[in-house]
């Protein structure tokens, strides 16, 4: 029971404060230095767990390219484009619009050939949620300016990465590997970091690399307590309670966010914004409802 509660501190406390970390990091550190040194470092220690509980971490040619995709969706995609947003937008709106991802995914989910339908309520989740994105983003597209199309431009990356999350979490159901999820994980890390990587050396993103204390010790914090003890919980509760308590991280890490984003940032929050999340966060609920009731 101990070690359950403590998984979910990590996941609720430590995966709201990521976002905290990226503000400080990314000043002076390009995104995919940022997405690829925080995940491609923590790779070999999720190997290492991997070899203490005697796992084997060889996979077919056929599961890396699958993790390479995996890895380009969630890592790249996601990661990488919520980190540029963050040089524009503040840290706790950032976290407001990723919690909207559960949406995402319920809709595509029933898109999809095979997917799980939506119930009615599901539906009524799933419009509600668009409604709050829609209360959330009101003031940034009511104010479109030439001062202000950076914010604007940090929204657009937003709902990218949601949409990159979404569209990679979709894609691993469908893929149904084999191995073992710990090990699948510790690949996605390697090869979503690499990538990373790869595209910070062709934008030449190293060069203008400023390792400053607040950098190193945002990047630190990023992959030390985000990727590996935040992702090693995420993984471990899967396999220990349902899916729909772990998913309740979605609730709690946007307001973690916002709150630290006031408190040590001093970001304002207007009444749209705490609207827009709160009714996101309703309705992440409702959808989530819907398919525990059909489920049960």
């Amino acid at each position: 029971m101990a070690q359950i509660i403590l998984c979910f501190a990590c996941i609720y406390l430590i995966w709201g404060s990521t976002f905290l970390a990226i503000h400080y990091a990314v000043i002076d550190l390009a995104p995919p230095i940022i997405s690829g040194l925080r995940y491609f470092l923590s790779a070999p220690f999720i190997f290492l767990l991997c070899f203490f509980n005697r796992q084997s971490i060889r996979i077919t040619s056929g599961e890396i390219l699958r993790c390479t995709i995996l890895g380009a969706f969630m890592l790249v995609g996601n990661n990488c484009l919520l980190v540029w947003a963050e040089k524009t937008v503040d840290s706790g709106f950032a976290a407001m619009v990723l919690a909207a991802i559960p949406i995402f995914i319920a809709l595509l989910d029933s898109l999809v050939p095979g997917g799980d339908g939506l119930t009615r309520r599901g539906w009524a989740g799933l419009f509600l949620g668009f409604g709050g994105l829609m209360t959330l983003l009101w003031p940034t597209v009511r104010h479109i300016s030439f001062s202000g199309t950076g914010k604007v431009f940090g929204s657009v990356l937003l709902l990218g990465a949601a949409l990159s999350w979404a569209i990679g979490s979709v894609m691993s159901k469908r893929f149904k590997m084999q191995r073992d999820p710990m090990v699948l994980a510790g690949w996605q890390l390697l090869l979503g970091g690499g990538l990373n990587l790869v595209i910070a050396t062709a934008m030449g993103s190293w060069a203008e690399a400023r390792w400053t204390r607040p950098a190193v010790l945002g990047l630190a914090y990023l992959t030390v307590f985000g990727a590996l003890i935040g992702f090693t919980a995420y993984v471990w509760l899967l396999h220990h309670v349902s899916v729909a308590k772990v998913a309740t991280y979605a609730y709690v890490n946007p307001i973690v966010a916002s709150i630290l984003g006031i408190w040590l940032l001093h970001e304002g929050m207007g009444v749209y914004e705490w609207t827009g999340m709160f009714v996101i966060l309703a309705a992440v609920a409702l959808v989530n409802l819907s398919k525990v009731k059909r489920v049960g």
